[in-house]
């Protein structure tokens, strides 16, 4: 399984990826789409074809809380719990690159999409993924066939 994530949001995930000159390649159906926005960058690699990219904006939303004193000169100090939504985005241009119509030596990343920029891209164990909310935190390890026992 492969992952690229940035600002802290998974922004693709797949089980199928091509790999080519150390980048891992995602399908089109991997990506989450509502971070992608279209660039009007371009560049040409000289065995690979056009390339065009995409830039990346995840926004990350965080609540936290204030005490807010609300004293008035008729009434004692009252204080107050205010609970704020800050919602930063944060904007990555170019980050994201893919061949719409490679040259045939680079046909099977047609449409793939790959990453740099400081998005961070790693192949990850599915079975090493903890989620919240798990009931059981097992700790697995592998079958490795029956007991031996003596004779």
């Amino acid at each position: 399984m492969a992952q690229a994530s940035w600002n802290g949001a998974i922004v693709a995930e797949t089980k199928t990826f091509v790999t080519v000159e150390g980048n891992i390649y995602f399908p089109p159906e991997a990506l989450k789409k509502d971070y992608f926005k279209d660039s009007d960058h371009t560049s040409v690699c000289g065995w690979k074809g056009s390339c065009n990219y995409y830039n990346l904006n995840v926004v990350a939303n965080e609540r936290f809380a204030v005490f807010v004193n609300q004293s008035s000169s008729s009434s004692p100090e009252t204080w107050f719990l205010n609970i704020f939504n800050q919602v930063e985005g944060k904007l990555n241009t170019n980050c994201a690159f893919v061949y719409k119509n490679p040259k045939p030596a680079a046909i099977k990343i047609k449409d793939h999409v790959a990453f740099w920029k400081g998005v961070k891209v790693e192949q990850v164990d599915p079975d090493t993924i903890t989620k919240w909310g798990d009931n059981e935190n097992k700790i697995k390890t592998p079958v490795q066939g029956k007991p031996q026992t003596k004779k």
